[in-house]
């Protein structure tokens, strides 16, 4: 199944291609500033280097968070407009459960920076192939502590971090939007497509606007 995997929840915008957990291609922008029309031109930048155009996708895979507010929508907007004007599926995809796709034998621990000495988390077997512990937001000193057995460390957290953490751990790896795409075939073969609708950008904590607007107002 011909997927395209998109995510823009962290500083790295990526997009990548598979077929059947077969890595076809991966781009990623690590560390700029990106918007709807950038994405776009990477993905037809993406599509000029392959054999295939954007209505041979069957899947359309999207990294949900949680991580990067504004950033995420811009991967699920256009992750359901393709969606929707192609008439194909899509599924929304855990990104820290993406990011947790590297080669390591031990459990991985994702931890992306959440500001205040939170980090959004997230445990998963290797290879992100089974959810140990759902996706949450916690003080990292209280993530560290549920932590009892051995785990490799990853996500843009894990720098952020990296006096609380034991450096031989850490595997530094930006997320790819290839594993974006397989992982959302993994989730299709098991629990079908998603209702487009439904496909909205996991937040998990309010925004910071939100938090000053709500402290101002007794909330």
């Amino acid at each position: 199944m011909l997927t395209l995997g998109i995510d823009t929840s962290t500083m790295t915008a990526t997009v990548g291609l598979s077929d059947g957990q077969k890595e076809i291609v991966s781009y990623e922008i690590t560390e700029g500033v990106f918007n709807s029309e950038e994405l776009t031109d990477m993905i037809e930048d993406m599509f000029s280097h392959v054999k295939y155009t954007i209505k041979d996708v069957e899947l359309f895979a999207v990294g949900v968070g949680p991580g990067s507010f504004t950033g995420t929508r811009i991967a699920v907007t256009m992750a359901r407009t393709f969606s929707q004007i192609l008439k194909k599926p899509i599924v929304g995809v855990s990104s820290l459960r993406a990011m947790s796709m590297i080669d390591s034998k031990e459990d991985v621990l994702v931890l992306v920076d959440a500001k205040r000495k939170r980090a959004y988390y997230g445990l998963y077997s290797k290879n992100g192939e089974k959810v140990i512990i759902e996706d949450g937001i916690k003080n990292i000193d209280e993530i560290l502590e549920t932590m009892d057995k051995p785990f490799k460390i990853t996500g843009t957290g894990a720098k952020v971090f990296e006096e609380k953490l034991n450096s031989d751990n850490i595997i530094n790896r930006n997320i790819r939007g290839v594993n974006i795409a397989k992982l959302g075939e993994m989730i299709y073969k098991e629990r079908g497509v998603d209702n487009l609708e439904e496909v909205l950008p996991n937040y998990l904590a309010v925004s910071q606007a939100e938090a000053q607007f709500n402290e101002k107002h007794g909330l």
